[in-house]
């Protein structure tokens, strides 16, 4: 009997004593404030995500720490992120993810603001992350909501550049709006196109095309909406300096506590290679007043900016 406690006793201790916690490691590509604010939305939906997660309350909490980019060129920056050897890599930025990449294959990666994550990780199966490709659904959604009277949206658009992202928009039209959508093959033909549109559409969508949204064409597409009356909505802030009145675009802290969840989730042992990456769940939906004033446009304000 004395023999069979001696063997169990030390077992037993050694169940009791709490898990190693794991670390994980976030490089950003810089400590501005949006970068900083993904950063705290990271670290507190660990935080909150932790307990269901783990399940095993011996479990130390998962620390995390801060590597910011700076000055170091890839190869430095890899070599210091090597020698942390964390458990986990939060990349926010491309040189972040390429030096993390660079670092070493086997240690799982989540990244964050990676404009091409699939060139960038060079075939490595244990990365994974938030794109930058907003589903349509969820850009229509947000318009819907905050933009109720908006009944017909009308986009231009070059089938070379964006003919998959209005397919897939076409599809996810309905519940009061209808997708009014011209095609255009050149420049040039815009200010036509645009003209086909008048009287015709509540809206213009904005989206990211190259032969629409240029320098020589934006000025031409601001003109249009004061002299029609139509509401430009776009994808990027910048856009409501130059007239546009909505912006619907990234949700950075939502996407960040979406890349919290798959850090969360392989820790807790899913391999990374098992979590395909997934598309941002939310927007964030900033106004122009001046140009909405302007335009008369009745707007539900409640979640906007």
């Amino acid at each position: 009997m004395k023999k069979a406690l001696l063997i169990i006793l030390p077992l037993l201790l050694c169940l009791a004593r709490p898990a190693a916690g794991q670390e994980i490691l976030v490089v950003t590509a810089s400590s501005a404030p949006p970068f900083r604010g993904m950063l705290d939305a990271f670290r507190d939906e660990c935080i909150s995500g932790q307990p269901l997660l783990g399940g095993v309350k011996s479990v130390q909490p998962t620390s995390i720490r801060e590597l910011a980019v700076g000055e170091m060129g890839t190869a430095e920056l890899a070599g210091v992120i090597r020698d942390r050897r964390p458990d986990l890599v939060l990349t926010i930025g491309d040189k972040a993810l390429q030096a993390a990449i660079q670092a070493d294959a086997t240690t799982p990666l989540v990244y964050l603001l990676a404009a091409a994550p699939a060139q960038d990780s060079r075939g490595r199966r244990n990365v994974t992350g938030i794109t930058m490709q907003i589903p349509a659904a969820v850009q229509l959604a947000a318009i819907r909501r905050h933009l109720p009277r908006v009944r017909r949206l009308g986009v231009l658009y070059d089938p070379i550049h964006s003919g998959p992202f209005v397919a897939e928009a076409q599809k996810a039209a309905g519940g009061g709006l209808t997708l009014v959508p011209e095609k255009v093959s050149d420049s040039q033909q815009v200010p036509a196109r645009l003209e086909a549109l008048a009287g015709h559409i509540d809206a213009f969508w904005m989206v990211p095309d190259l032969t629409v949204l240029n320098h020589t064409t934006l000025p031409g597409l601001m003109l249009f909406s004061l002299t029609n009356r139509v509401p430009i909505i776009t994808f990027a802030d910048k856009y409501l300096a130059h007239g546009a009145a909505v912006s619907v675009t990234y949700d950075l802290k939502a996407m960040a506590r979406q890349a919290a969840r798959l850090a969360l989730t392989i820790n807790a042992g899913t391999p990374a290679d098992q979590l395909a990456p997934l598309s941002p769940d939310s927007v964030a939906v900033h106004l122009n007043d001046v140009v909405l004033r302007k335009l008369d446009i009745q707007i539900n304000r409640e979640g906007t900016q």
